[in-house]
């Protein structure tokens, strides 16, 4: 007969220990707040204040947004786009939310996110279109600066690129 050795069992290694820096990181990043304007929104052409600092946040979403025109000129616009075959500007609306075809525009990645209708300081609603009223500046009706979409009764989104923080 032989004589075995009793097997030595070892405990699993216990997990690596995370570092008080590793540990901060995580907990930073999990409470990481969105970004809010940090100054007031205003129009770029004629400077009317849009938003107050501190009242709509950052979100990324791809949107198809027509040209930004002036009241004056849609009638014109309008027809230009009746009388050709123009598609829109865009290189890849493919995925993109409420692309209207034979309508110039382009697609944007970035609004500002403003979740009621009184937070504005100094904007115009369109009647509806396709299921969207269109943002514009009150003052000199340039626009669309943004949208809303009535299936999304409490979100109002101003495109990034068409006010300036000020």
């Amino acid at each position: 007969m032989s004589e075995s050795s009793p097997e030595i069992l070892t405990p699993p290694a216990a997990p690596a220990a995370i570092s008080t820096h590793e540990t901060i990181a995580k907990d930073t990043a999990a409470s990481v707040e969105p970004k809010k304007n940090g100054k007031s929104l205003v129009c770029t052409r004629c400077g009317s204040k849009v938003l107050l600092a501190e009242s709509a946040t950052h979100i990324r979403k791809k949107v198809f947004l027509p040209l930004m025109t002036f009241k004056a000129a849609v009638a014109a616009v309008k027809s230009v786009v009746e009388d050709s075959d123009r598609v829109s500007d865009v290189l890849d609306n493919s995925d993109a939310l409420h692309v209207l075809p034979d309508v110039p525009g382009e697609v944007l990645h970035d609004f500002w996110l403003v979740s009621d209708m009184y937070t504005f300081e100094n904007v115009g609603v369109s009647h509806t279109v396709g299921g969207l009223k269109y943002l514009t500046c009150a003052d000199c009706e340039i626009g669309p600066i943004g949208f809303q979409d009535l299936q999304q009764k409490e979100e109002f989104l101003v495109a990034w690129n068409r006010v300036e923080e000020k």
